[in-house]
């Protein structure tokens, strides 16, 4: 008669998994004795060393915790559903590992507070309306490719918000050499005060093969009168096609301001260029000022020119500007253009 013996896969119940205090463990053998070894395992797998196999609550949470203290050891909660009914933080000697389909369920007015190392297999790691905090950040080693990054609702976030750049746009900064102090200096920009619009930080220049364009602003504008200057489809009164070369999200054009003008009577003579965004009630002073010439009277006829490059703040609702000039004491000969120099965003 020949007798078979079956022998099934081993499971955790068969061995003594490392339960974060003791490294070691002791299990009778088959002739009756004791045979001890190293405890199965190099993370604390919660639901086995302290939940029975089957227990996913705080309360085997709090096992761990409290048996472990402030050893540091990276707890490991098995996929399933763990419910955290009360105020619970564990501290940040520990280390967190939640594989895709474990599940913190906080109930509400609850908070878990995760103060170590928090790492996540999955983007769905809690649920209820209770709340998980985590103090203590994310690391990942290696690259890490966030394929889910949309730069509007999902992706990158730092302290909470998310990175609303794309890489493309990051990516801009590369080559640029900085200590943590100076890169700190970012703190706080994007945020505007009232009555304030945020700083541009790029600045592109036109270096395309077509003609720059030029506005002729003396000519084309009345004197002392602010007029609106815009590209294709901004609806200003002039329209300047140079312009349409910028981005939609532009907040200030470049342009270089060339002025010239002769005075052949014997006075002094000036003339003056003024710039504001569109739609907006500022008058022609020295605020609004981005260019003077002035010629003094020397007892003779005089050629005077200037060239000067300036950035004039942009509408942001349809990237217009105003322009106005004016003079003192009629020359002869005066030109006023502007050329297309490039913007900034």
């Amino acid at each position: 008669m020949t007798n078979s013996i079956t022998k099934g896969r081993i499971v955790t119940q068969d061995m003594g998994v490392y339960d974060g205090v003791h490294s070691t463990v002791g299990r009778r053998d088959s002739s009756g004795g004791t045979v001890s070894g190293l405890a199965i395992g190099a993370v604390v797998d919660v639901l086995a060393a302290y939940g029975n196999h089957e227990d996913y609550s705080q309360a085997a949470i709090g096992r761990a915790v409290n048996a472990i203290g402030s050893k540091n050891r990276t707890l490991v909660f098995r996929p399933g559903t763990w419910k955290i009914t009360s105020n619970l933080t564990i501290a940040s000697n520990f280390s967190i590992y939640m594989p895709a389909g474990a599940v913190f369920d906080v109930s509400a007015g609850v908070t878990l507070t995760v103060a170590g190392s928090f790492f996540n297999d999955h983007a769905t790691y809690s649920s209820g309306s209770g709340t998980v905090t985590q103090s203590g950040g994310t690391s990942f080693p290696g690259n890490v490719d966030i394929v889910d990054h949309d730069a509007s609702t999902t992706g990158l976030k730092l302290g909470g918000t998310l990175v609303t750049a794309s890489a493309a746009e990051i990516n801009k900064l590369d080559g640029v050499t900085a200590n943590t102090a100076e890169i700190n200096l970012l703190a706080g920009a994007g945020t505007a005060p009232t009555n304030h619009t945020d700083v541009a930080i790029r600045t592109y220049f036109y270096n395309g093969t077509a003609d720059r364009g030029s506005l002729d602003v003396e000519n084309a504008m009345s004197e002392d009168t602010f007029e609106s200057v815009g590209p294709t489809g901004s609806g200003a009164t002039n329209i300047w096609t140079a312009l349409d070369n910028m981005s939609s999200s532009a907040k200030a054009v470049i342009v270089l301001v060339h002025m010239d003008m002769v005075q052949t009577g014997l006075a002094d003579a000036e003339m003056r260029a003024f710039a504001r965004p569109g739609n907006v009630s500022w008058g022609v002073g020295i605020d609004t000022e981005i260019a003077r010439i002035g010629i003094p009277d020397n007892g003779a006829a005089d050629d005077w020119s200037l060239s000067v490059q300036a950035s004039i703040p942009l509408d942001q609702s349809d990237r217009t500007f105003d322009i106005a000039w004016q003079e003192s004491n009629t020359t002869s000969s005066r030109t006023i253009n502007l050329y297309y120099v490039g913007f900034m965003d």
